[in-house]
């Protein structure tokens, strides 16, 4: 049996391929045969066993089903690989693979059917709107209900906004790409991310609990460090959510403040950014996704269930650890700025791409951002 990990050119592929064959199955990687070679980081790594490729479609799974044996293993890590997957469950009589059906996705992907689902759960959210109100207290933050299916990067996703002159202007330019902009309150503290492995009967058989100490762009782009931790009632919040969506497969749920008042954000119902965090603390998280896969997964109590995984494990994300820390001393925030450069140069805290023994796709990775700065 091999464990195929789609979608090759995601810096994501690394986490659960170093993982899954640390644990001793045979992995292997891929993506369409379009992609350009450089940009494939998981067919570099000596943890892909074998380079597999198929033809540019709309309807993928069909296509990778057909380049895998009886009985193999799938983890779609791409939102287009994912839908297809989902839209094709007789795939399950050959491969094995564990997504939720096309409507949970769809909901999964909606912020505004979030919001309202929390709210029923009582898991907290920020105050939300969803138009211009004379009630808004500032600053606020808009947001796409579904930003990724525009195509836009995570940074295009939402705008700031910290009066009413600037919450028009941006919510008018926002409602003129996608009608149904959510404005929320905005929250001070960190992000935090609850992911889940939950099986065929939506229950959960794993989870990786983390905190991000520090994002780039610093006003709220992607993870560039973070940590592990436990908390079992953001736990809870996370599978409630799940479980009410019926969801199944691998998601990992945001949320922001702290600790002791998260509040949800978002669902990503995929394998997400920061996923190598599971890799570098040795989680068994992406094995209980194949154990669930082939049904051999145990349902957790969440009452007495403990992290499988090491707390306050480091990961960082080279070059945007550095380029966040000198943001950080160019505005004057010396005490973080220096903390986070420190944590940039300290081989403690462990790289989420580049890793000991497997350079490859690393520099690939840096060589690739060089190109695309240089327009190469």
């Amino acid at each position: 049996m091999k464990v195929l990990i789609t979608d090759a050119k995601y810096k994501m592929a690394l986490a659960p391929l170093r993982s899954l064959r640390r644990a001793g199955y045979e992995t292997v990687c891929g993506d369409r045969d379009t992609v350009p070679d450089k940009e494939l980081l998981g067919t570099r790594s000596k943890a892909c066993g074998e380079k597999l490729s198929w033809p540019e479609t709309e309807d993928p799974a069909v296509e990778i089903a057909r380049k895998c044996d009886p009985g193999d293993v799938v983890l779609p890590l791409g939102r287009p690989t994912l839908r297809s997957f989902a839209a094709h469950p007789e795939l399950g009589e050959k491969v094995r693979f564990l997504v939720s059906e096309p409507e949970t996705l769809e909901r999964a992907d909606d912020k505004g059917q979030v919001f309202e689902l929390a709210k029923e759960l009582g898991v907290p959210v920020p105050d939300t709107w969803t138009g211009l109100s004379e009630d808004i207290s500032y600053p606020v933050i808009l947001k796409y209900r579904d930003g990724e299916a525009l195509g836009l990067k995570s940074w295009e996703r939402y705008a700031l906004a910290a009066d009413k002159e600037a919450l028009r202007r941006e919510y008018a330019r926002m409602e003129a790409v996608s009608p149904g902009v959510l404005i929320q309150k905005y929250l001070s503290g960190r992000d935090m991310g609850a992911a889940v492995v939950m099986d065929r009967e939506s229950r959960p058989v794993d989870f990786l609990l983390y905190v991000s100490d520090l994002e780039y762009p610093l006003s709220g782009g992607p993870t560039c460090l973070c940590r592990t931790v436990f908390d079992r009632q953001l736990l809870h919040y996370a599978c409630d959510m799940l479980r009410a969506l019926q969801f199944k497969g691998v998601a990992m749920l945001d949320f922001k403040g702290s600790l002791e008042r998260p509040c949800l954000l978002e669902i990503n119902p995929r394998v997400w950014g920061s996923a190598a965090l599971a890799d570098i603390s040795g989680a068994t998280f992406f094995e209980s996704y194949v154990k669930a896969c082939l049904g051999t997964a145990a349902p957790l109590d969440l009452n007495t269930c403990r992290p499988a995984y090491r707390l306050d494990a480091r990961m960082k994300f080279t070059p945007h650890i550095y380029l966040a820390a000198m943001k950080e001393l160019r505005s004057g925030k010396g005490k973080p700025g220096l903390s986070h450069l420190a944590a940039a140069l300290s081989p403690k805290v462990r790289d989420g791409v580049f890793a000991r023994g497997d350079n490859r796709p690393g520099r690939r990775y840096i060589g690739n951002l060089i190109g695309k700065s240089t327009g190469e």
